[in-house]
């Protein structure tokens, strides 16, 4: 599992990712939980709109998460 999340979520949920990682850790089930700095939630979709004058999407951020889901479904499923 990977989980990426938005700056936004992990602000509103500071303790989401904690305790994702404890229960990951707890069922010894490896995962990854990472927060992207400075992004907003639906940052990985390229049509999303602009809010209060900022995109959504963030290019880079996205590109490097789908990049990190892509390595753990070739290691997953080869």
């Amino acid at each position: 599992m990977y989980f990426a999340i938005a700056a936004n979520d992990d602000e509103h949920q500071p303790d989401a990712k904690d305790k994702l990682k404890a229960a990951f850790a707890d069922a010894k089930d490896p995962a990854g939980v990472e927060v992207y700095p400075g992004t907003l939630h639906g940052w990985c979709v390229p049509d999303m709109p602009v809010r209060d004058g900022k995109p959504i999407y963030s290019k880079p951020d996205a590109e490097r998460a789908w990049g990190k889901l892509t390595e753990l479904y070739r290691a997953a499923l080869a």
